[in-house]
Order: C-alpha cells, then sequence, then structure tokens
C-alpha cells in the first residue's frame, strides 16, 4: 500500500483516457496511477492497492478531469467493496471544487450497513432513495449507472435497483435543487470510519457513433414484427439469472407479460399454458412468463398452481419496456387463500397483458390485445401456420 501524492493527480490531468476494444468503453482509471483524476482537499484519505482506489480518512473527493470528459448521456460502470458501517457516494453530472460536498450533479450511494443514514446503496442521493440495501459488504459487487435524456437508471450486479426521470421543464429551485445536465464523475470519502474501494472503473458515451445496436433497439418504443428480440437478463423463480439471448437464439419462445400473480385473468391464462405443456411442447414451443412481481411470488404462484414453466421476475418493468409493454410502477398487493389462509402478495411493477412469439431470434407475432384464458390456444393456431 503506498499514499497517493497530490502533485500525481494533477499530473493525470494532462494524460489521456484508454479506450477498451469493446463497444466504445473508455478505461478512466488503470489501477495503478491517478491518469487523469484529481483530489480536491485531504488526498491523505485516498490509496492505491491491489489494482484498486480506496478511501479511508476525512471527507475528500476525487474528480474525473481526463480528456474525456464531459459526460452528458453515457452509462458508468465500476465494481465496489464496501468494508461494514462504511458510507460513500459516485457522483455524476459534477465539477471539481476544492473543498466540501459536491454542490453540482448527482450522487448515487454507496452504503450497505452505515447506520446513521437510511439511504442506501442505489440511492439517487436525496431525489429518490433506496432504503433496502441490494448489495453486501467484504465483496466486490457491480454498480452500473445509466443517464439518458431526463432518465437515470441505477442497477447493482446486473439487477435494476432504482430509476428516476427529470420532470419536464424542471429548473433550479425549491423543487429542484438539482438537474439533469452534464459535468463529470466523482468518487467521495465520507469520514474517518468508512473504508470503500473502487476498481474496474469504465465509462461509455451513448449517442451518437458510440451507441450500439443493442442500444439503438432499446430507444425505439418496442419491437415489431421482424425486429431482433430484446436482449436481457431478469431472474427466474428459481432465483438464477435469464439471459434473453441464450434462449431467444433457436427454436421458437412465446413470451407473455401479465399483470400480476394470484389474480384472475392471470391464473386462468397460466393454467391454460400449464395444460397445453404438451401440445405445445409438440410444437417445439417454450413458454416465459414475465411480470412485475418477486422471485418469492413466483415461486408461490408456480407451486400453487403446479405451473410447469418458467416465470421471470420483471420488479422495474425493464424487460416490458424494451418489447414496448406499458408499465406503471409502485407497490400493488394481490391476495390469495392458501391452506386457509389469506396470502399478500406485493409487486412493484404493474405490466400490461401482451404475448409475443420469437422464432430464431426474430419477433414474428405480437399481440397487445389478448384474452388471457385463451392465450394458449392462439399461440398453437398461430405456430402451427408458422411451420
Amino acid at each position: 500500500m503506498r499514499l497517493l501524492p497530490a502533485c500525481l493527480a494533477i499530473l493525470g490531468t494532462m494524460m489521456a483516457a484508454t479506450t477498451s476494444a469493446d463497444e466504445g468503453w473508455i478505461t478512466l482509471f488503470d489501477g495503478t496511477s491517478l491518469e487523469g483524476w484529481k483530489i480536491n482537499e485531504h488526498p491523505e484519505s485516498w490509496k492505491l492497492e491491489d489494482g484498486a482506489l480506496t478511501c479511508h480518512g476525512e471527507r475528500s473527493h476525487i474528480f474525473y478531469v481526463g480528456p474525456a470528459a464531459p459526460f452528458k448521456d453515457f452509462e458508468l460502470s465500476l465494481e465496489v467493496r464496501t468494508r461494514p458501517n462504511s458510507n460513500s457516494g459516485v457522483y455524476f453530472h459534477t465539477q471539481f471544487q476544492e473543498t466540501g460536498w459536491p454542490r453540482a450533479g448527482f450522487e448515487c450511494q454507496v452504503n450497505n450497513t452505515y447506520n446513521s443514514d437510511p439511504r442506501k446503496t442505489g440511492s439517487l442521493y436525496a431525489v429518490k432513495d433506496v432504503l433496502v440495501a441490494p448489495a453486501k459488504d467484504d465483496e466486490w459487487w457491480t454498480y452500473n449507472i445509466r443517464v439518458e435524456g431526463k432518465r437515470v437508471i441505477i442497477s447493482v450486479n446486473g439487477q435494476v435497483v432504482n430509476e428516476y426521470v427529470e420532470p419536464e421543464n424542471a429548473q433550479p429551485g425549491k423543487d429542484f435543487t438539482r438537474v439533469l445536465g452534464e459535468g463529470t464523475f466523482a468518487l467521495q470519502a465520507h469520514d474517518p470510519k468508512s473504508t470503500v474501494s473502487f476498481r474496474n472503473i469504465r465509462v461509455r458515451k451513448l449517442g451518437g457513433a458510440s451507441t450500439t445496436s443493442a442500444e439503438a433497439q432499446d430507444a425505439k418504443s418496442g419491437v415489431a414484427v421482424g425486429d431482433p428480440a430484446p436482449v436481457f437478463t431478469l431472474k427466474d423463480d428459481a432465483g438464477h439469472d435469464w439471459n434473453s439471448a441464450e434462449h431467444f437464439a433457436k427454436g421458437i419462445t412465446v413470451v407473455y407479460f401479465y399483470p400480476a400473480d394470484f389474480t384472475g385473468g392471470c391464473t386462468k391464462q397460466a393454467c391454460a399454458y400449464r395444460d397445453d405443456f404438451g401440445q405445445l411442447k409438440d410444437l417445439g414451443v417454450t413458454v416465459v412468463g414475465i411480470s412485475g412481481d418477486s422471485v418469492e411470488n413466483h415461486q408461490a404462484f408456480k407451486k400453487f398452481h403446479n405451473l410447469n414453466f418458467t416465470l421471470l421476475a420483471d420488479p422495474h418493468g425493464e424487460a416490458a419496456k424494451k418489447f414496448g409493454v406499458p408499465v406503471t410502477l409502485g407497490e400493488k398487493i394481490a391476495k390469495a387463500t392458501i391452506d386457509g389462509q389469506e396470502v399478500s402478495f406485493v409487486r412493484t411493477a404493474t405490466i400490461q397483458r401482451w404475448t409475443f412469439v420469437i422464432k430464431d431470434g426474430k419477433v414474428v407475432a405480437v399481440n397487445n390485445k389478448v384474452n388471457a384464458a385463451g392465450d394458449s390456444a392462439s399461440i398453437q393456431e398461430l405456430v402451427k401456420n408458422l411451420k
């Protein structure tokens, strides 16, 4: 371990960022120096160790001041490790200042177990907060921050944990102390008792030449027949990652979005797919159901109705939005009687009922006026005509 001299930070402003070979990603921190970074107060709070940038000490902020700045629409990815009862933050759209908490930009909170602040990892600090930490101390986890237009999406370990859409015509003032604009990034040393490490800090600018084909697809208002199937990863009803690219590449997959587990129409739709499982299998069809329910809700729903196909949890409606399916965010409750007791099931997104058929990676059918009970029968007729 060695201390970072303040002069090294100043010299870093003259050095170029390193561009990786994969789709416009730029490496902002090389793991061995402060190329492109500048510390304000208390430079002794920062150390380099084992390829990571670790903060421990008095309040201090380290700003990216390299040639890739400023950033407006971007995707930032970095790995973070927190020690117990530690607090830190990742700022975007900010600018260098000599002392104090950054006045410009937004802070994405880093706090899994810090007792003195209820705002946990994934919070857009004091703008839209997360109260349950999605990561654990003493292990590396991936933080992803995406800003595009008026929208901010924050993910931890590949799962969306927060989403904020800035109101139209927002101006700094009484209601909006911070507004989206452009600027640079900063990392925060919070206090002498906090220890947080950062590594593998990368960014890619969105829009223009840096926009990938996948991003261009996401930017569209849903999908149409003939389009490539959207790419996403969700948790299945066993709690495992389910990657669409792997499952959509070959064969026929029916993806049906539905509002909620344990509700009337959704139960009829699921049970029809269950009962028709054999016929669908003979046609070479795999069925996947997606709603805004949690993995736990899906497990109970699947067990109670003996469902024999996969259910995916889309608690923030991210996959639905990629397909263009309308989503309403906010907690809703469905109730069911299980073993003589009424049980409540809370979901965080309500997704409209749409069905898609995907063949060899392409969308071949879209139905946004689904008859819940008759959906499976309609799909069988459609697939027979595809053969």
